[in-house]
C-alpha cells in the first residue's frame, strides 16, 4: 500500500484528494466514496488542492530528472 503524499479538503468539505506516490483519488463526503481516480506512472506527486465541487485538482508532478510541473486536472469530462 502507498503512503499518502499530500491531502486536500474543499472549502465547502463536500470533497477531499489524496495523493499517493503516483495516483490521486477524489472522494464525496456524503457519503464517502471515490469518486475520480488517476495514475501517472512516470511521475511522483506531491502538494494538491480541491475546488470546492472536487471537478478542479491541481498537484505538483516530479519527473525522474526531480524537473517539476504543476498540473490542473478537471476530472468532470
Amino acid at each position: 500500500m502507498n503512503e499518502i503524499t499530500a491531502l486536500s479538503l474543499s472549502s465547502d468539505t463536500s470533497h477531499f484528494s489524496l495523493c499517493f506516490k503516483d495516483v490521486f483519488q477524489v472522494y464525496s463526503t456524503n457519503p464517502i466514496h471515490c469518486q475520480y481516480q488517476k495514475e501517472f506512472p512516470k511521475y511522483k506527486l506531491d502538494k494538491i488542492a480541491t475546488s470546492s465541487d472536487g471537478t478542479y485538482i491541481a498537484f505538483v508532478a516530479k519527473s525522474d530528472d526531480r524537473h517539476s510541473t504543476v498540473f490542473i486536472w478537471n476530472n468532470s469530462y
